[in-house]
Order: C-alpha cells, then sequence, then structure tokens
C-alpha cells in the first residue's frame, strides 16, 4: 500500500457485502469490489484523489502530517480495520494464445503489449 492508496467508507455503490456462515455457528461479514464495476470504480478512483492517504493538498498542524493520514491512522486505532482502495499497473508483453505464428497479427491476444491499470480493495486489521 501507498499514499495514493484511498480511503473507503463501505458506502460505495461498487462494493458488495456478503455473509459467510461458519460450521461452528461463527458469522462472518466480508466486502468485495462487485465484477460488473469497473467503470465504477475507474471513475471513483479518478473523481475521488483528494480520499488518498498522503494528500498534498491539505496539511494538517501536527508534525507536517496530512490530514488523510491522520484520520486513516484514527480509525485503525479506533476501529482496528480500514478498506482502502490500491492501483497497481501491469505490463502484459506476452501473447498467451497458441499456434499463432509471426505475421498473423490478428490472432495475437488483444491485451499484447499494452499496459493496464488494475485497482485492488486492502482490508488492513490490526491483530493482537
Amino acid at each position: 500500500m501507498n499514499g495514493s492508496a484511498l480511503m473507503l467508507t463501505l458506502g460505495e455503490d461498487f462494493i458488495s457485502e456478503k455473509t459467510i456462515k461458519h460450521k461452528d455457528g461463527s458469522i462472518e461479514t466480508k466486502f468485495q469490489i462487485r465484477d460488473d464495476c469497473e467503470k465504477k470504480v475507474y471513475n471513483f478512483a479518478n473523481d475521488n484523489k483528494h480520499l488518498a492517504i498522503k494528500n498534498e493538498n491539505f496539511k494538517d498542524k501536527m508534525d507536517g502530517m496530512h490530514g488523510n493520514e491522520v484520520k486513516f491512522f484514527e480509525q485503525i486505532y479506533s476501529t482496528k480495520e480500514a478498506y482502502v482502495l490500491c492501483n497497481s499497473f501491469r505490463k502484459i508483453v506476452k501473447n498467451s494464445l497458441r499456434n499463432v505464428d509471426l505475421g498473423q497479427d490478428d490472432k495475437y491476444n488483444k491485451y499484447m503489449n499494452k499496459i493496464q491499470v488494475s485497482y485492488m480493495m486492502k482490508h488492513i486489521s490490526l491483530k493482537k
């Protein structure tokens, strides 16, 4: 995780809640990004850069720390967990399709020699 990770409230419309009932009777709630919301996640990330943990536009008076950094660590300290949206870039340089010879450009994987941005929701929790 880096400073460009966006803090999430779990109220975003691209996050779904899943309840898991275990054999021992315990119930666990998990949150995940819905599969059909790639465009919504991308738009959210572009429109809400002010939610980045390290937001350069807002300075707090405490030792030069930024406001979102303080909010992030206060949330982890008080609730013992936080959810963030992280992005990373992937470079695809290999063709995964088989039986393709040189010169058969129409048969190449459409993502070959491309750069993709992928978003991932991370759950950060403190353990005792």
